[in-house]
């Protein structure tokens, strides 16, 4: 596990500073996924990456400027070859929470998302006690 939280945090610090996330970064960490063989997770990867470019073409569509990047969605993608399906909401709310925290600390038009990402990851995958609160939620 100390790989896949290290690999997470040399692509948050990566795209912090250059806002770009190498694809051998992102390569590595879904190799060691796939290697974990689990389907289902595979499934929810799909999934992710699915909703993520569907949300991507519907704010370039709708504001005129893309929103959220091509690495964005492939790290999120390969973080969800780790993390079960109940997890995802988890997981987005996160990521969402830390890229707003992150876009009000750095005033900037650009906002590098993959600190927010590596931080939901780890509230999803190190507490999954904090999903019970959805199934109160009417």
């Amino acid at each position: 596990m100390a790989f896949i939280y290290a690999l997470l945090w040399a692509m948050g610090l990566w795209d912090f500073f250059t806002y770009r996330i190498p694809d051998f970064l992102i390569v590595s960490l879904c190799a060691y996924g796939f290697l974990e063989n689990r389907p289902l997770h595979l499934i929810c990867a799909c999934f992710m990456v699915l909703l993520l470019s569907a949300l991507r073409t519907l704010g370039k569509t709708m504001r005129g400027y893309v929103m959220l990047g091509y690495g964005d969605i492939k790290m999120m993608g390969a973080c969800s070859l780790f993390l079960p399906f109940e997890a995802l909401s988890i997981f987005l709310v996160s990521v969402g929470l830390g890229g707003l925290v992150l876009a009000c600390l750095l005033r900037t038009s650009r906002v590098p998302l993959a600190p927010a990402i590596a931080t939901g990851f780890w509230m999803a995958h190190s507490f999954p006690s904090c999903q019970v609160w959805l199934n109160f939620v009417p």
